[in-house]
């Protein structure tokens, strides 16, 4: 898509300033985390997106998101001991 990483660094760069010069505008802030997404900049991509969501409340797509980058109940990891497999029964020899 872009010729080199520098060209697209760029053009984020420019994105990022978009944003912070027009901060009410949430399809920047959905776009911005778009392509924070791309790159796995999760953390930043889902404040991007708790802001699209604050602008616009009814905004699904952005809910959506928001909740899959979110960890369930139940899903929690394991402490390590729960998380090691079943001791084997000895075979008594």
């Amino acid at each position: 898509m872009y010729a080199d990483v520098d060209t697209y660094t760029s053009q984020l760069r420019a994105l990022e300033a978009y944003v912070k010069a027009n901060p009410d505008s949430a399809q920047a802030h959905f776009v911005l985390a778009y392509q924070y997404l791309t790159q796995a900049h999760d953390p930043e991509a889902i404040t991007q997106l708790k802001e699209v969501v604050r602008l616009q409340p009814g905004d699904t797509v952005s809910t959506q998101i928001i909740a899959a980058f979110q960890p369930s109940r139940g899903t929690e990891p394991l402490p390590a001991e729960a998380a090691r497999p079943p001791r084997r029964p000895s075979t008594g020899s």
